[in-house]
């Protein structure tokens, strides 16, 4: 799973310990970063990055987070019936 990382990415990177997945390749001046571990992990952990982790690998992981944040605003901007 590939990750890049904005400079306040990698703050909440190393702060943030739980469920944290494990990086394998070292990042370079691009702050990209390489993990493994399940999609699910990755999900999980990324999903609270917000606008401060892109994720470019693999493309299903990176559709399924656009989707969920595409889904909040859509229930967000509409209006709710009963």
């Amino acid at each position: 799973i590939r990750v890049q990382l904005t400079l306040k990415g990698e703050r909440l990177y190393r702060s943030m310990r739980h469920m944290r997945p494990l990086c394998t390749e070292a990042p370079g001046a691009d702050r990209i970063y390489t993990f493994t571990c399940s999609l699910f992990q990755a999900k999980n952990y990324f999903l609270r990055f917000g606008k401060e982790a892109r994720i470019l690998e693999p493309d299903s992981l990176r559709q399924d987070i656009v989707r969920f944040f595409q889904d909040g605003l859509d229930a967000n901007t509409s209006t709710l019936e009963d």
